[in-house]
């Protein structure tokens, strides 16, 4: 998902992932600041990065 050829190709500052929180996660952070944008409600249970949930 965030892979270390993408990181390292394209340095990004941070991330924002658009998700509906069902899918998988990296069990690491990827050394970015990642925010996942949620898009529906239930339990996303990803311990690293900041979320915010979409109306």
């Amino acid at each position: 998902m965030f892979g270390p050829e993408f990181l390292a190709e394209h340095r990004p500052d941070g991330m924002v992932y658009f998700t509906d929180g069902d899918g998988p996660y990296n069990e690491a952070p990827p050394g970015v600041p990642v925010l996942w944008a949620l898009t529906k409600d239930g339990p996303f249970r990803c311990p690293w990065g900041q979320q915010t949930r979409m109306k």
